[in-house]
């Protein structure tokens, strides 16, 4: 008799609960705005959730603590989502963890190609396959006209073609934030997100960015190509500063730049584009596949070396009549008719 008696005294104090909530829905769904239709929504969830445990208490509380709650639930899941790619960015990391001698010489494997093109324009050699064409500018040449005499520089009897100009300054301004952040900070920085979000490993790949942009000119000789891809890498360049680290995502962006300043040269030169793509794939192979485990970054920069040669070699084929003013200027300055 007694539990009979308890137990129609809980579904009276049940009822009268379930009461009260439906009241208070009521109440809610009679107003207008956003927040209180929220608001009847979680209630009657409550409810449900009432019906099935009837001795759990529900405390109601005001409109702010739902929200209280879904912002709480929010910044969980972001904070869950950046565990998770820091915890794909570590991994990424460790899997290319390198000794300091290692980092040492992929440093010092990014010093070739940008003393190659110094040496290139110094040297004359942008000059040496058109000495022997220059009649073709005949009667039309102004002698004396923008040549240049410097006893410093015997071999630059003109200023060389922008194109060329342009190949050297994108592989110049990139090399020094590479060879930085491999001399100095990729191995006293610990593994991991501390090292892949300092801001001297952001700068070598956004530099990539800037040389790449450099580099469309180079091989194109037009200025609006430049401009579009001043665009295009200027805001890849600001995706390198973004707070989230998305490895994959850049490593991409960085191909499409790739992709942008060898195109031209497919409409000059269908064999030299194929040339620059068998060196670019094979450095791509050693950079994603890491065969040679901590040696492959700095193969990757051997290989990768092969590729200026190549764009100079696409720089002066769109700029012959630049080249062919300074084979005149040369042939001036050794006393040659």
């Amino acid at each position: 008799m007694k539990s009979k008696a308890g137990g129609r005294k809980r579904s009276a104090l049940d009822r009268r609960k379930r009461s009260k909530i439906h009241e208070r829905v009521m109440g809610l769904a009679n107003e207008n705005d956003a927040l209180s239709l929220q608001r009847t929504a979680t209630i009657l969830e409550m409810t449900r959730f009432q019906e099935e445990e009837p001795l759990v208490d529900i405390p109601i509380g005001n409109e702010s603590d739902v929200l209280e709650n879904d912002v709480s639930l929010k910044e969980s899941k972001e904070d869950t989502e950046m565990t998770n790619d820091k915890i794909k960015v570590d991994a990424y990391m460790a899997s290319r963890e390198m000794t300091e001698l290692q980092e040492r010489w992929n440093a010092l494997t990014m010093i070739p190609s940008p003393l190659y093109c110094i040496y290139y324009i110094l040297a004359g050699k942008w000059l040496d396959d058109s000495v022997a064409q220059t009649d073709i500018l005949g009667d039309h040449f102004n002698e004396g006209t923008n040549c240049i005499q410097s006893s410093w520089f015997p071999n630059v009897h003109a200023m060389p073609p922008l194109t060329v100009m342009f190949v050297t300054l994108g592989i110049a301004i990139h090399a020094p934030f590479s060879f930085i952040y491999h001399w100095k900070y990729a191995h006293a920085l610990p593994a991991g997100i501390a090292r892949t979000d300092h801001v001297s490993r952001r700068l070598d790949q956004a530099m990539i960015h800037v040389a790449s942009a450099f580099l469309a000119y180079a091989t194109s000789a037009s200025w609006e190509y430049f401009l579009a891809n001043i665009l295009y890498n200027a805001d890849c360049f600001h995706r390198q500063f973004h707070k989230e680290i998305f490895p994959r995502r850049n490593q991409i962006r960085i191909a499409i730049s790739m992709v942008f300043y060898t195109i031209p040269i497919l409409f000059k030169d269908v064999t030299l584009f194929f040339e620059c793509w068998a060196v670019i794939l094979v450095s791509v192979w050693l950079f994603v596949r890491y065969p040679l485990g901590g040696w492959s970054h700095c193969s990757f920069h051997l290989v990768i070396a092969l590729l200026p040669p190549l764009l100079m070699e696409a720089a002066c084929q769109i700029s012959q009549t630049e080249i062919q003013h300074a084979a005149q200027c040369a042939r001036i300055a050794r006393g040659e008719s």
